[in-house]
Formats: C-alpha cells, sequence, structure tokens
C-alpha cells in the first residue's frame, strides 16, 4: 500500500478551472471545446488579445491567437516569448521548449528567463545533457535589476539533471500503473486517501464537461469522492455528503482520523494567484451519522487572511502528540512551504511552525503524507534535486529532527 500511496503523491494538486487553464495531452479533445473563433482583425489587434487572455489566465485561448500572430510575425520575439509562457502553463512542454528556444536563438537578451525555463523545459523533456548545458549558460547571462533572478534555482537543477543521468544508468523496476475503475475522468482526479475498508477518498471535478466559468451556471467545482476496492478494480464513485462538499467552492485534499470519524480538508476559491492554485483555507468537520457530517468549522488559528493553506496530512512529533501537516505560501515563505500545528487533546490546533530545514527550500514543497509506522515524512518539491519538475522526495524523523532528505 505504501508504494500506491507514493505514486499518487504528484500534486495535481488544487488545479482549478482545468477546463481551460491546464490543457495536458490526455484532455484536448474536452478543452478545445472552449477556443474562441479568431476575431477577423489584423494581427496587432490578435496580440493585443493574446496579452489580455494571458493574464486573465486562459492560455489556451491565449495560444490560439499567438499562434495565428506566429504564421505572419515568427520573427517577433515577444510572440515566440508568449507562447513558450503559455505552452509552458499548459503543460505541453514540448512546445514550450520550440518556442522558449526560438526566443532565445532571436535575442537571448530580450527576456533573459526564457533561457532558464528553455532549459527547465528541456529538462522536462528528457534532455538533460542539453538541459545542463543550457542551465550553465544561464548562470552566466547578465541581469537587470528588474529581472527575475532565477540561478539559485538554475544551480539546484543542474544537480537535478546530474542526478537523472546517473538514474538513467541504473533506472528503477518499479511500475506506476492507472487505476482501474470508475475512479479517473477526463479532468482531474487527485489527493487520493485509502480508507479502513480499502477502498479511497478522493477530489474529483463533478462534471467531465468542459466549461466557461465566467458565464455558466454548471456546478464545476471540485468535490469530494470515495470509491470502493475489490481485487484491483475501483467501482462505485460517490460523491461525499453536503457538507463537507461545497455547491459554492472546490472541496479537496480530505484527510481522516484512524477511526474515520474526523475529517480535515481545504476549501477554495477560483483565483490562480499562486500558480495553478487556489486561495484555499482549511476546516475540520466530525460524523453526525452513518450518512451525515456536521457543519465544517474553520481551522482559524492556522488560515492566514490573503494566504492560501491546503493538503493537510496527520502525523506525530517527537513527543508522540498528533499534529497536522499542511502546506502554505504564507508571510515569510518563499513559494509553498510545509507546516505543521500540534492537535490538543480538545481538538484545538496549535500555532503552525514552519518544517525549516532540510525540508522547505527556496523552491516549493506540497503534498505532504506522513507514515507513523516508518515515521517517514513524504512530500514533492522542485526546491530540492529533481529529475524534472516535482519529484516525491522522503525524510525520517519528526519536526525538529529531521534525517536526509532523499529523492524517492
Amino acid at each position: 500500500m505504501k508504494y500506491f500511496l507514493l505514486s499518487l503523491l504528484i500534486p495535481l494538486t488544487l488545479m482549478l478551472n482545468a477546463q481551460d487553464k491546464s490543457k495536458g495531452k490526455g484532455n484536448s479533445d474536452q478543452t478545445t471545446k472552449t477556443i474562441e473563433k479568431y476575431p477577423k482583425v489584423k494581427w496587432r489587434k490578435k496580440l493585443k488579445i493574446a496579452r489580455q487572455k494571458m493574464a486573465d489566465g486562459s492560455y489556451i485561448n491565449a495560444v490560439e491567437y499567438l499562434e495565428d500572430v506566429y504564421k505572419d510575425k515568427s520573427d517577433k520575439v515577444e510572440v515566440m516569448h508568449l507562447l513558450g509562457d503559455a505552452n509552458r502553463y499548459l503543460r505541453d512542454y514540448e512546445s514550450a521548449e520550440k518556442y522558449y528556444k526560438a526566443a532565445v536563438t532571436k535575442d537571448p537578451v530580450a527576456y533573459p528567463t526564457d533561457q532558464y525555463y528553455l532549459a527547465l523545459m528541456q529538462k522536462m523533456n528528457g534532455k538533460y545533457e542539453d538541459a545542463k548545458k543550457t542551465f550553465q549558460d544561464y548562470l552566466k547571462s547578465k541581469l537587470d535589476k528588474g529581472d527575475l533572478n532565477l540561478k539559485p534555482m538554475a544551480k539546484i537543477e543542474i544537480e537535478g539533471c546530474d542526478s537523472a543521468l546517473l538514474l538513467l544508468k541504473e533506472p528503477s523496476k518499479i511500475r506506476v500503473t492507472k487505476t482501474e475503475g470508475s475512479v479517473n475522468t477526463t479532468l482531474n482526479d487527485y489527493s487520493p486517501k485509502v480508507l479502513k475498508n480499502g477502498g479511497i477518498m478522493f477530489a474529483s471535478q463533478k462534471t467531465d464537461t468542459a466549461v466557461d466559468n465566467s458565464i455558466s451556471k454548471a456546478d464545476y467545482y471540485t468535490s469530494l469522492f470515495t470509491a470502493e476496492k475489490t481485487g484491483k478494480t475501483y467501482s462505485n464513485r460517490t460523491i461525499m455528503p453536503y457538507p463537507p462538499n461545497d455547491h459554492h467552492l472546490n472541496v479537496n485534499n480530505g484527510v481522516l482520523t484512524g477511526d474515520e470519524n474526523t475529517l480535515y480538508f481545504a476549501s477554495c476559491n477560483d483565483s490562480l494567484e499562486i500558480g495553478n492554485i487556489g486561495r484555499c483555507k482549511l476546516y475540520r468537520t466530525t460524523k453526525k451519522n452513518a450518512l451525515e457530517w456536521n457543519t465544517p468549522e474553520e481551522l482559524k488559528s492556522v488560515n492566514v487572511e490573503g494566504f492560501t493553506s491546503t493538503q493537510p496530512a496527520l502525523g506525530i512529533d517527537a513527543d508522540g502528540s498528533n499534529i497536522l501537516y499542511f502546506a502554505s505560501d504564507r508571510k515569510g515563505a518563499k513559494g509553498l512551504d510545509l507546516y505543521y500545528a500540534k492537535i490538543g487533546s480538545d481538538g484545538k490546533l496549535g500555532s503552525p511552525v514552519s518544517l525549516g530545514q532540510p525540508v522547505n527550500t527556496i523552491g516549493d514543497e506540497m503534498s505532504p503524507y506522513y507514515d507513523i509506522t516508518s515515521k517517514t515524512l513524504y512530500f514533492s518539491s522542485n526546491g530540492h534535486p529533481s529529475i524534472g519538475g516535482y519529484d516525491v522526495f522522503k525524510v525520517t524523523g519528526t519536526p525538529g529532527h529531521w534525517g536526509k532528505v532523499v529523492n524517492a
């Protein structure tokens, strides 16, 4: 079961408004339904529209306009740059690499970060030698005061390239297989937690139809579901009650206590102010009876207004007391970091404490899962040397008493 959990820690968490903001190779047939028809205007107008689409986070439509402009203005660096950014946000790394490379070749100083992102895309596409050289070239580049300085991350990415090249010489024999049965949909299904009966609780969108959520009244929000398991197959995909689910917010990343009578979860709005992660708060609810849950209470000692708190996980500290792990971008964090708060005997949570080094880095840490038996914390990070994007890492111990962080 531990291997099952490991394979699902990849942080496909809170991919809100997925119909427009995350194309992915597998659901292009769905997302194309939202693509707009081009207005019959000149390229300058289309570029202006594309800039606005980028600002709105409507990356699929932005790409459509930009590619149309690119046919007429294939020598315009801004168009190459925007196409690189839009495809990177859509996780189409091959297209992103193509356009970033064109931009860097045309004018390497116009958008200094394009060289970093070109290297990152090469790494995501498994071109580790090319990526390493491009990262090294970026480290030599001159940055102006207003330029985003990604050189500290570039050094970490180079370490990841070296690790990947070593791992390729002795590839892992672990095989990751797609979950069988009724769990997966054409959109996002994530944050699975194993239940006592062998089934799982997970988050998913209630519709698999692409909608324009700016005008549609369809209930496209994510909710918590359960599914039963027989052999290797999951069945009886069932949405959990309201509450904890909500008709007007995204409910996700649920985790149950051992007796399955208390549920911690995140509730998020639609804003995409930190990448693809909406502003979230943590809540807790208890079972009223076999079919109903009590009204959730906000964990006010943990949540910080204007910042996100999400992805709760249960664990223990050095004294054996119960604690709640979670990810947050609160003030003082460089991106998303991992935190914990003690759970008192009365259920009240103490003040959050950062896990600090060696767990947290200048990059993002998320998706914590703590195995109490082995006292091992598993999490995802792009701030530790990885083979591309977010890797799963593990570290043994308890807060304040961590061992060495290891790439899983």
